[in-house]
């Protein structure tokens, strides 16, 4: 599974990345109990930070924790933790370009224009979804990563599925402004009307209880960043079960 990651994706023993590998090391049975409440059962192959690039552009791709697949069904599955809430379409949008962008001689209408038909590249994943008219106008005030991420279900399979995965209670450095579970069940319902209801991605949210162990004590506090600390981040990730894993909960948004 680590083969799958960056190095630097360890520097924080607080990110979502940590909690989820140690769900499918330590506790399998929960989560082949989350993909079949979500529509798929244990015999799914799975592929973690699936790469989906926007049907109009060869950007950034947008990278999902993990896609489960079985047949012609697939399941997205993002997870998050500490995560604060994410900027809208609208932001993302209005972005200007970066120093070295203006070096390459991107002006901002030009940047403006191209961000915009990158955006639409998502749209038009859930477009094949829906046999509703689709204005990324009306999605201005969508989160941006659920567009994107809900473009990439629709991307792998004609029978998609969107799960968020939330961890709670957030802990470390970023809980007092991390998002909680109603953050991501609105982001996924407005996701839900915008797609007039029709759509065939099924979208769920999840919560998942954890608690500490003392192996996750001993790293909680690597300074945030270093080389050193996703060293000894993925070596604890290999050693012993960093948290213990509570109750859990599946809600449906779509119908």
């Amino acid at each position: 599974m680590l083969s799958y990651y960056r190095r630097s994706e360890f520097a924080s023993p607080y990110r979502s990345t940590i909690p989820l590998l140690s769900l499918f090391k330590d506790r399998c049975d929960l989560f082949d109990a989350l993909a079949r409440d979500c529509g798929l059962d244990a015999t799914a192959g799975f592929a973690f930070e699936y790469k989906t690039h926007s049907m109009r552009s060869s950007g950034r791709a947008s990278q999902t924790d993990v896609v489960l697949q079985n047949g012609t069904r697939a399941l997205a599955i993002e997870a998050k933790w500490t995560e604060p809430p994410y900027e809208s379409v609208k932001a993302r949008l209005k972005r200007l370009p970066s120093n070295s962008q203006r070096k390459l001689g991107f002006s901002s209408q030009r940047y403006f224009a191209e961000q915009r038909e990158f955006a639409e590249g998502w749209l038009d994943y859930l477009r094949k979804a829906t046999t509703q008219d689709l204005d990324l106008d009306d999605f201005t005030d969508l989160a941006y990563q659920v567009l994107h991420r809900g473009a990439s279900a629709c991307a792998v399979s004609k029978n998609p599925a969107l799960l968020y995965l939330h961890f709670a209670p957030p802990m470390g450095p970023e809980a007092a402004r991390a998002a909680g579970i109603d953050y991501y069940a609105n982001a996924l319902m407005r996701l839900h009307s915008l797609l007039k209801y029709s759509a065939k991605l099924r979208v769920f949210v999840a919560e998942v209880t954890i608690r500490p162990t003392p192996a996750f004590h001993a790293i909680a506090n690597l300074q945030r960043g270093s080389a050193d600390t996703a060293v000894l981040v993925r070596q604890a990730l290999l050693s012993k079960a960093l948290f213990e894993f509570g109750q859990y909960t599946v809600r449906r948004i779509s119908n």
